[in-house]
C-alpha cells in the first residue's frame, strides 16, 4: 500500500452553528455550510438525501458495532446526551455563589466524528480479495487506536463505518461522552487549549495568552496525528507527509512512498520470521519438558496404577471415607469404618496410596456424592410413598363425596321430572342437562330462539341475514346465542355455531350503533351510517319521573 496519511477529526453540535434558525442552516466562519449533528450521521449511514454524492451500485455501509449497534441505538444515546442538564456557577443578586443545571446549548459540540482514508481507489479493493482484507485490517487498527485513545478521555465509542461507495477507501469513527455530553474533551486540539487557557487565565497578555493557546492547539493535533501515524500507518506502508512538505519532485515522492510501502512489507516479514523462530524455540522447548516428564511419569506410572486398585478398594470398602470441606478444615480423605485399628497398618496404607492421592480424593468426592444422592433419593420416594397413599385416600373420599351428590342431584331430577309428568308436560331439556348431564344431548331444537349458522354458510349469506334482521331481532338473538353457547359445551361443532352467529350479530350491532346490552339504538355511534338508518327500532327509553314541589318556601 503507497501514499500518505488522510486522519482528520471534528465535533458537530445539534443545531452546526450559533444563531442558525434551523440544524445544519448556519455558516462558519470560512463561509462553508455549518453541519449539525444530524447531518453527519445521515451521510454516515447513507439517507438517500444525505448521499447524493456516492456512487450507485457499492456495497452498503459496513458498521463495526461499538456501545451502539447500528445508527438507529446512536440516535437515541445522542440524544439522550444533548439533553443532559450541566452545572454551571450562579451568582445571586444578594452576591451568595450557588451550583445551578441547565440543559446543554444546542450549539455545543455533543458528537465526535473522525475520518481516517486510505490511499487506496475503492474499485481497486472491490475487486482484489487480498488487498480488500488489507484495507479492512488497517481501518481497524486505526478504529481500535481511536477506541483505546476516546476512553481513555472518559468517552464512549459508540460505532464506526466504512465505506465502499466513495473513490477512496475511508472510516468514519463516531462518538458520545455519555456522562457530560460534551465532546471538547474527546478533540485533543480543544482539550489542550482549553487547559492551556485555564492555566494562564490570570496572565495579562491575553494576546500572548490567545496565541499560546492556538500553538498548544496546533501541537496537540500534530500530536494526534503523529501517533495514528505510528500506530497505524506507519504498519501499513504510509508516508507521514505529502510532496509538498520537503519539496519533493513526483519521481522522488514515489520513491519515498515505495520505500515506505518496502519498509512495512519488510517488517512485517521480520516480525513473522520472528514470531516463527520464536515458536520454534518455544515447541523445543516444551518438547524436552515433555520428554523429561514423560520419563518422571514413567517412573511412578506402575506405583501409581497400583495405588489406584487399591485406593478404589479402599474407598469402596469404606477403609477409607471423603472428608468434606468445613470452615476449619479443607476437604481430604479420612479413615472409615473398616479402617485397620492399628496405626502401622494405617501409616502403611497412607504410604501406598500417596502417589494417587489426588485421584482417590476426587474419587472418593464423587463417591461420598452419590451416597448423599442415594440417601435423599431413598427418603424422597419414602416420602412420596406417603403422599401417594395420602393422595389416595384423599381421591377415594373425594369420589365418595362426588358420588353422593350426584345421587342426590339424580333425586332432585326425578322429582322434577314426577313435577312435570304431574302436570302433563315434558321437563325441558337444559333443566334435565342441571340434573342429568351425562344424558343431556343438545341440538337446534333445545334452543329454538338461538341462531345456529349452517357450517357450509357463506360470510356473504350470513351478512345478508343479519342486514335483514330488525334491531329488536339482533337483540334477541344475541341473548339466546350467548346462553345456547354456554350450554352446548359438550358439543364443540353446535357450539361452534352458535359462536358463528353471535360473532355476526354483535358485529352487525356496532355497525348500527344498536346497543345489546340494554337494546336501545344509539345512531351517532355507528360505526356504517347506512346501516344505522336502515333499522331504527329498539326499546323505549325508560319513564323518567320528576316531582314538582310548587309550595312556597320562605327564605331570610
Amino acid at each position: 500500500m503507497e501514499g500518505f496519511q488522510y486522519a482528520h477529526l471534528e465535533i458537530y453540535s445539534v443545531k452546526g452553528a450559533p444563531g442558525a434558525a434551523e440544524p445544519g442552516s448556519g455558516k462558519r466562519k470560512n463561509g462553508t455550510r455549518a453541519w449539525g449533528a444530524s447531518d453527519v450521521l445521515d451521510e454516515a449511514e447513507r439517507v438517500p438525501l444525505a448521499s447524493l454524492h456516492v456512487i450507485a451500485n457499492r456495497p452498503a455501509p459496513q458498521i463495526i458495532p461499538g456501545a451502539s449497534r447500528n445508527f438507529a441505538d446512536l440516535r437515541k444515546a445522542h440524544e439522550k446526551a444533548s439533553s443532559i442538564r450541566e452545572k454551571f456557577n450562579y451568582t445571586r443578586p444578594d452576591g451568595k455563589k450557588q451550583v445551578r443545571r441547565r440543559k446543554l446549548r444546542a450549539d455545543s459540540p455533543t458528537l465526535y466524528s473522525s475520518v481516517y482514508s486510505l490511499p487506496v481507489r475503492s474499485e481497486d479493493a472491490l475487486k482484489d480479495k487480498e488487498l480488500r482484507a488489507e484495507c479492512e485490517r488497517t481501518l481497524k487498527e486505526a478504529v481500535d487506536h481511536e477506541r483505546r485513545r476516546i476512553a481513555a478521555l472518559g468517552g464512549t465509542f459508540e460505532l464506526a463505518v466504512i465505506h465502499w461507495d466513495e473513490e477512496f477507501v475511508h472510516i468514519h469513527v463516531l462518538a458520545l461522552d455519555r456522562s457530560r455530553g460534551r465532546v471538547d474533551r474527546l478533540h485533543p486540539g480543544r482539550k489542550a487549549k482549553e487547559e492551556f487557557h485555564d492555566a494562564n487565565k490570570s496572565e495579562a497578555d491575553r494576546t500572548g495568552v490567545r496565541r499560546g493557546g492556538n500553538k498548544a492547539y496546533c501541537d496537540a493535533m500534530r500530536g494526534w496525528q503523529d501517533d495514528i501515524f505510528a500506530t497505524v500507518s506507519e504498519k501499513a506502508g504510509l508516508v507521514w507527509y505529502g510532496p509538498k512538505r520537503f519539496r519533493l519532485s513526483r519521481k522522488d515522492y514515489v520513491t519515498a512512498m515505495a520505500i515506505a510501502s518496502k519498509r512495512a512489507e519488510d517488517e512485517k516479514l521480520d516480525e513473522a520470521r520472528a514470531e516463527k523462530d520464536a515458536r520454534s524455540a518455544q515447541l523445543a522447548k516444551d518438547a524436552d519438558l515433555l520428554l523429561q516428564d514423560a520419563n518422571d511419569k514413567n517412573a511412578s506410572a506402575e506405583a501409581k496404577i497400583l495405588a489406584i486398585d487399591e485406593g478404589v478398594a479402599a474407598v469402596d470398602s469404606r477403609t477409607l471415607d471423603y472428608s468434606p470441606k468445613r470452615s476449619d478444615k479443607p476437604e481430604g480423605l479420612k479413615f472409615g469404618p473398616n479402617a485397620p485399628k492399628d496405626k502401622a497398618q494405617r501409616r502403611e496404607l497412607v504410604q501406598k496410596l500417596a502417589p494417587a492421592w489426588d485421584f482417590l480424593l476426587g474419587y472418593a468426592r464423587k463417591v461420598f456424592s452419590l451416597r448423599v444422592k442415594d440417601k435423599a433419593l431413598k427418603a424422597a420416594l419414602s416420602r412420596q410413598d406417603e403422599k401417594q397413599e395420602l393422595f389416595v385416600e384423599t381421591v377415594r373420599k373425594m369420589r365418595d363425596s362426588l358420588k353422593r351428590e350426584q345421587d342426590k342431584t339424580r333425586a332432585r331430577g326425578d322429582a322434577v321430572v314426577k313435577a312435570f309428568k304431574a302436570l302433563q308436560r315434558t321437563a325441558p331439556a337444559p333443566i334435565l342437562a342441571m340434573f342429568f348431564p351425562s344424558e343431556a344431548r343438545f341440538d337446534e331444537k333445545t334452543f329454538p330462539e338461538a341462531w345456529a349458522v349452517p357450517v357450509d354458510a357463506k360470510a356473504e349469506w350470513v351478512e345478508k341475514q343479519v342486514t335483514a334482521m330488525p334491531n329488536l331481532t339482533l337483540w334477541k338473538i344475541a341473548r339466546e346465542n350467548y346462553h345456547a353457547e354456554l350450554l352446548s359445551d359438550e358439543d364443540p361443532h353446535l357450539q361452534s355455531r352458535y359462536r358463528t352467529g353471535l360473532k355476526a350479530v354483535q358485529k352487525e350491532a356496532a355497525d348500527r350503533g344498536f346497543d345489546l346490552t340494554d337494546g336501545r339504538h344509539y345512531p351517532a355511534k355507528a360505526k356504517d351510517p347506512e346501516k344505522a338508518r336502515l333499522h331504527t327500532d329498539g326499546n323505549p327509553a325508560p319513564i323518567r319521573v320528576t316531582n314538582r314541589v310548587d309550595q312556597r318556601v320562605r327564605t331570610r
